[in-house]
This record gives structure tokens, C-alpha cells and sequence, in this order.
């Protein structure tokens, strides 16, 4: 008898993972979204900055779908989808 084996599943990420929190406006303020306004650019507390790119995937039921997110993008409440923007010799290009 032949026993057939099969990958382990891969776990979900965890959504927090990909939160940006305690991010600052850095630009200018381009959209409204759920009673709060939608800045360009935000900064986080690290000093690295984020521009805005859209609203964060979900799934069905509502929850967050980090599985389409590319690398770099996170997600900052209410559902707001940001890119870093990458720095070369400590500065932004």
C-alpha cells in the first residue's frame, strides 16, 4: 500500500501583520472614506512613509483578505490600503 502525503496547508497570515498603526498625515488629504479623511501620504511612528493606493481587500464576510496584498502594502483603519514608499541612502525617491 502506497501512503500519499500532501503539503501542509499554509496558515492564513495574521491580519495584524499587515495593520499599520499610529500612522500621521504627510500629505494632503485627496478622498473622505467612512467619516475620515484619506491622506496621499502617511508617515509612520518609524518614520517611514506610505502612499495611498486604494481600499483594503476583504473577504465575504467582511474581514480582511491579506492574501492579494503585494509586499510592502499594508492596511490602516478604516480599510485604507497604503504602499511604502521605498528609500534609498535614508531617502525617499
Amino acid at each position: 500500500m502506497h501512503h500519499i502525503s500532501f503539503p501542509p496547508r499554509r496558515r492564513a497570515p495574521d491580519i495584524d501583520f499587515f495593520r499599520l498603526h499610529d500612522a500621521r498625515p504627510a500629505g494632503e488629504i485627496v478622498a473622505r472614506y467612512r467619516d475620515h479623511d484619506v491622506c496621499d501620504v502617511v508617515i509612520d511612528v518609524h518614520g517611514y512613509r506610505y502612499v495611498f493606493v486604494g481600499l483594503a481587500p476583504r473577504r465575504r464576510d467582511g474581514s480582511y483578505d491579506p492574501s492579494p496584498l503585494k509586499a510592502g502594502e499594508v492596511i490602516l483603519e478604516p480599510g485604507l490600503l497604503y504602499q511604502l514608499i521605498p528609500v534609498r541612502s535614508g531617502r525617499a525617491f
